[in-house]
């Protein structure tokens, strides 16, 4: 079942690691402990094996940066859906 959200992923822009954790403004090696420990994105794989991150996906880790750096705790964010991190 196609509706307009799974249209419009096809088309929205994917970034890779290095392009995500500059747009974040992380270190690309926290990136890849935030994803393998945390489980705070699910990036998609490319055919050559680079992960590609959604522009939610990005917006995502801005929010959980900020919340970061105010303090909160990477393992009680990560649980968290987007919606309420906002």
């Amino acid at each position: 079942m196609n509706d307009a959200n799974d249209l419009g992923d096809a088309v929205s822009p994917r970034y890779r690691s290095s392009a995500a954790a500059r747009m974040v403004n992380i270190p690309v090696a926290t990136l890849r402990v935030w994803e393998r420990r945390y489980n705070v994105v699910g990036p998609t794989q490319a055919p050559s094996g680079h992960r590609l991150y959604s522009s939610q996906d990005v917006r995502r880790l801005v929010l959980i940066k900020q919340l970061v750096n105010k303090g909160h705790a990477i393992s009680m964010l990560a649980r968290l859906e987007t919606p309420l991190l906002q």
